[in-house]
Parts: structure tokens; C-alpha cells; sequence
């Protein structure tokens, strides 16, 4: 069961429990019934609410320092408690006199605690004489600390003149010319700063480094640049990418995007089920079969079992990850579940398909405090945006969020009075998380006028997927301009935040419940020690086993 943040519900039940005991026996309508159990529900939350704050002068609110539990009770907990089989909440609140600390108090506290010293030298000392320098100034940073890594004056020349370019293309520009430098100067034996331009202008070379329509156009100018008599026009034919279009696979995408699942979930699982029904048609039973008009009521056990030999030997041969093949299994099998579930086929086929066995931990190599002074300065440097972007990643470094609970974050989900957030997590699950000193600081930053709506979205219809890609382009734009080293995206800094906190020696319970996790299981796959912890950790196991 998920762990939340949330508050004990303590009141006399009575006022708003009905009787549904008997409901069996009355013929009652079904959507009669659904809508008096919401009702409920909300009359139950709402009575409870009214008891977790009470009023203060100039409309404070404080909390009430017995109404709180942390892992015991949860707002899982309180549904379950208001649903038809268990409707009583007798249960709630036992040790109402209970040690029970104030949760939103006491896990602000760690939080300070844990990030006191660090985000005071991340986001605040040094950094209020710094001048942004905005796009403009991202770019020079580019041209002054990349270029050098081209010999040529002569295409050194031509990508200044590209300075009107992103500055993610024109770091993509300088990479692929740095590329085409290269293998000209591999193939003619020479050094790359003697290349003459009509050596340069070598057009096989050039095509086989055109892997976008912007590269086409590109490299014809640059080709134009360097021979200008023998102009020519470079085209890109990008694959076509068929989607999958199989209608049983139509309806189970419905299905998850009607329970809320993410865009790039839909998409995962597209890839996954398009690429078991394109191995399909290696066996007898589906030759010359297209994909899309594969009977799944033909799928068996059997043909599952198969598959997962295939994906066995793939790994074995290094075509395919161990942990790959164990999640294309284990995607499978979750559509055959589901699709079961939906009744539109008569037998789950997966459910006696054991998995593949492979590690779901992965050690990443985390930034370290100089990395994170420098990610946060060079934001406050480069980006037009410098206080959101700043708010944006720190709520990711020091409160775990991820890029969908960015994406979805409004103004309204955020109660300074109270100091927490409300979130809506994956899952369409929804979490309070305490607001840290730093957090507040920084919100704090943000134009009263320009809290309205998304906080993070360009524009209200901002697609997730394009969010997504900003947000993940930005990132790797700010690794650059900070001198990192490190491999990962924006989800490395929750890696980063889950890390800092079991490394200050924060309860496993408390990480969790920060972390949002469902189990201890999946935050241990979040914590990943230093070298220099690790040697250390090693040197005093040999000391007390009494190695010599």
C-alpha cells in the first residue's frame, strides 16, 4: 500500500455512516448507490478537515498536534475504511493520546535537517551578485568552451555564423561537424587543421552523418559553404514508423488512458506489445500473418513461455539487457492480464509465467556538492527563467518530484500557510509533501501576479510529451554549462535528494514516506554511496574482521 502524507481522521462516525450492510438485499440502482457512497466520502472528508486545522486571527491555521499519523494511517486507509465491507472508522485513531509527533512539522524538519547546509551553498551564498546572462549568454559559454575542439578555421567559421541557433542545436551542430572533421581527417590521413575545404566537402561522409531533416539542411549549406560550384541539396528519408493498430491493443489503450495512465506509459507499452506481436510470426502457427490481424484468442501459455526463451537467449547473446527482456516479459504479461480482466479474452495466459529473474538496482554515479553548486549557479546564469527554472529543480533535488508531478503542479496545490504541496503523483495518485525553509524561499521568489494556473507549463495545453522534452533538454543543457561529467537525466537529481537523506541517516520509514515509494524495496534501489563511503565502509570490515 502506498504510503502519503496525510492526516488521522478523528470525529464521531456516526454522524455520516449509513447502513450498507444489507445492500445485497436491496434492489437498489447501481449508480444510485455509487453516487450515495462518493457522497459519503465526501461528507466524511469534509468533516474531517474541518477538525485537522482549526481557526486562528487574520485567517492562520495551525495543526493539531494529536490529529497525526505517518505510516498507520493513510488516505488508502481511510478509503478502505469508507467503502461498503468496512465502513466503521472505530479503528482510526486509537492512541489518540497518543506520542504521535505533528508529521508536516516533523518532516519539514528532516528535510532542513538534511539539506541545511548544502542548499544554503547551492542556491544562496555567492549567488545574488551574479548577472543573468540569459540565452545569449548560454551561447557564447558554447562557442567559447566547445569550438576549440574543431581544427579547421574554415567550418570554425561557419558555425559562428550559426549563432542565431538554440543552444541545444547548436551544440548538436558542433558535435556533428566535429564529427565530419574527424572522419575526413581518418580517411585522408591528415591532420585535421591542414583539411582544405574542397577535402572537407566530402559527400559520403556527409550523408552518412544526416540523421534528421535539420542535418539535411544542414549539411547542404555547409557543403554550399565549402564547394559552392557543386552545390548540393542533402535529403533526409526518415524511417515511417508504423504504429501499432491491432483493435484488441486499441481497447486496452483506451482502458489505460481512461485509469489515467501517462502518455509515455501508453507509448512503453505500445513498443512492447508491437514488438511480441512482430516475434509472433517466427512461429508456424502465425507465418504471414501481419501484426495487426494476429488472433490474441490463439496466444497460449505456451507461446508465452516461448517468448521469454527468446528473450533469455537474446540477453545471453548481448542483443538485449537482462533487465530489458525482464520488463518486455513483464509488459507482456501485464496486457494479458488486463485484457483478461476486460473480458475480452477467456484465460490469463501470463498468470502462471514466472518473470525473468534480473537485478532492478543500478548504481549511478551522483553528483557531489561542487556539481550541485554548479547546476544551481549556472540556472541562475543562463536561464531566462532563472527563478522557476531554479524553483523546478530544487523541488526535484530537495523534495524528489518528478517531471509528470511538475507537469501537473498548479499554484493552488501549494498551501504556504500550512507549508505543504499537494501532489498528483503517476498512477493518478495523489500525496501531500511538507514545504523545506529552501522550498518556501524560493516560492517566495515568484511575482505574486504570476501565480496563477500550471506553474511550469509554457501554456495551459502544453502536450506532457513536449514538457517532458524541455524540461529533459533543459537539464542536459545546464550539465553543460556546469561542467558535469555525469551520465542521466533529470531524474538522476531524485536519485541525488533519496540518496542525501538516507546518507544523514534519516529512519528507512521516513525515506519512504519522502520518496513516495510503495515499499523500502524500490527506495533501495534509489540510494547509490560514494566511492570514498563505500572504501571507507570496506576499510572497517577488514579492520573488525582483523585482516591483515
Amino acid at each position: 500500500m502506498e504510503t502519503h502524507l496525510q492526516f488521522s481522521f478523528n470525529y464521531d462516525y456516526k454522524k455520516v455512516t449509513k447502513n450498507f450492510s444489507d445492500k445485497d438485499s436491496k434492489e437498489c440502482d447501481q449508480a444510485q448507490f455509487k453516487k450515495e457512497e462518493n457522497e459519503l466520502y465526501d461528507e466524511a472528508l469534509t468533516a474531517n478537515t474541518s477538525l485537522i486545522f482549526h481557526d486562528l486571527p487574520f485567517g492562520k491555521k495551525t495543526l493539531k498536534p494529536y490529529e497525526f499519523g505517518r505510516t498507520r494511517q493513510s488516505i488508502d486507509r481511510v478509503k478502505e475504511l469508507l467503502s461498503i465491507d468496512c465502513i466503521k472508522l472505530v479503528n482510526v485513531v486509537k492512541n489518540k493520546n497518543s506520542n504521535n509527533l505533528k508529521v508536516v512539522e516533523e518532516l519539514i524538519t528532516i528535510l532542513n535537517n538534511a539539506f541545511n547546509q548544502s542548499t544554503g551553498v547551492f542556491l544562496e551564498e555567492g549567488h545574488k551578485l551574479l548577472i543573468n546572462l540569459g540565452a545569449k549568454g548560454q551561447k557564447e559559454f558554447i562557442l567559447t568552451k566547445y569550438l576549440s575542439i574543431i581544427q579547421s578555421k574554415t567550418l570554425r567559421d561557419f558555425i559562428k555564423q550559426k549563432r542565431q541557433f538554440a543552444p541545444g542545436r547548436l551544440i548538436k551542430l558542433i558535435n556533428r561537424v566535429a564529427d565530419l572533421e574527424n572522419l575526413v581527417s581518418r580517411k585522408l590521413n591528415k591532420e585535421p587543421s591542414k583539411l582544405t575545404k574542397f577535402e572537407l566537402a566530402d559527400r559520403g561522409i556527409m550523408e552518412g552523418l544526416i540523421t534528421s531533416t535539420f542535418f539535411a539542411s544542414l549539411f547542404s549549406e555547409l557543403h554550399y559553404y565549402l564547394d559552392e560550384c557543386n552545390p548540393v541539396v542533402f535529403i533526409h528519408k526518415s524511417k515511417v514508423v508504423q504504429k501499432l493498430n491491432h483493435p484488441i491493443f486499441n481497447l486496452y489503450a483506451k482502458d489505460l488512458h481512461r485509469r489515467n495512465r501517462s502518455a509515455a506509459r501508453i507509448e512503453k507499452m505500445e513498443r512492447q506489445i508491437k514488438s511480441f506481436f512482430k516475434w509472433l510470426p517466427t512461429l508456424r502457427e502465425f507465418q504471414g500473418i501481419l501484426i495487426d490481424d494476429i488472433s490474441v484468442w490463439e496466444i497460449t501459455r505456451e507461446h508465452l513461455l516461448e517468448y521469454k526463451a527468446y528473450l533469455i537467449r537474446q540477453s545471453k547473446l548481448g542483443i538485449f539487457t537482462k533487465y530489458n527482456c525482464k520488463q518486455r516479459l513483464k509488459d507482456t504479461k501485464t496486457f494479458f492480464k488486463r485484457i483478461y480482466e476486460l473480458n475480452l479474452i477467456g484465460e490469463n495466459i501470463a498468470l502462471t509465467v514466472s518473470n525473468i529473474e534480473a537485478s532492478d538496482y543500478f548504481y549511478r554515479k551522483l553528483p557531489d556538492d561542487s556539481d550541485m553548486h554548479g547546476l544551481f549557479k549556472s540556472i541562475k546564469i543562463y536561464a531566462e527563467e532563472a527563478n522557476k527554472d531554479t524553483l523546478a529543480f530544487a523541488l526535484i533535488s530537495f523534495l524528489g518530484f518528478r517531471i509528470i508531478e511538475l507537469y501537473r503542479l498548479r499554484w493552488e496545490d501549494i498551501n504556504l500557510g500550512t507549508k505543504t504541496i499537494a501532489v498528483q503523483s503517476k498512477g493518478n495518485k495523489s500525496h501531500t509533501l511538507p514545504i523545506s525553509d529552501v522550498i518556501y524561499k524560493l516560492i517566495n521568489k515568484i511575482p505574486f501576479e504570476d501565480r496563477i494556473g500550471f506553474i511550469f507549463r509554457k501554456s495551459n495545453d502544453e502536450k506532457e510529451k513536449t514538457f517532458k522534452f524541455r524540461i529533459e533538454n533543459a537539464f542536459s543543457l545546464y550539465k553543460i554549462l556546469a561542467d558535469w561529467d555525469l551520465e542521466g537525466g533529470p531524474h538522476l537529481l531524485r536519485h541525488w535528494y533519496i540518496t542525501s537523506l538516507a546518507r544523514q541517516n534519516v529512519e528507512p520509514v521516513d525515506v519512504r514516506t519522502l520518496a513516495r515509494h510503495d515499499s523500502l524495496k524500490t527506495t533501495s534501489k534509489y540510494i547509490h554511496y560514494y566511492s570514498s563511503e563505500l572504501k571507507e565502509g570496506i576499510n572497517k570490515i577488514d579492520y573488525e574482521v582483523g585482516y591483515e
